[in-house]
């Protein structure tokens, strides 16, 4: 993933993920982190909350039960993320 300053076009960083393919994103209320979904079919798909505002991106993750998430969503606290996966479930 690339982070870019979208008034100028200028390329921030690059954000490297867990997976090869980004299938969802979500940035977190505070706007101080991003939710990212990655994995690739037939695998089992992983969960990143990343911290946006450090100068080495702290992490934490989660490994989903089904290989790509089709959606994420952010409750507004930012304590909870809802997953749902291309085969129809739901991971909270």
């Amino acid at each position: 993933m690339t982070q870019w300053r979208s008034a100028t076009g200028e390329l921030l960083r690059r954000i490297p993920v867990a997976g090869p393919h980004v299938s969802a994103i979500a940035l977190v209320p505070d706007g101080k982190s991003l939710v990212v979904s990655s994995g690739s079919p037939g695998l089992r798909g992983i969960v990143e909350r990343i911290e946006l505002d450090t100068p080495k991106e702290k992490r934490a993750t989660l490994e989903t039960t089904f290989d790509l998430a089709a959606d994420l969503s952010v409750t507004n606290d930012g304590h909870r993320v809802a997953i749902g996966g291309q085969d129809g479930s739901l991971q909270i």
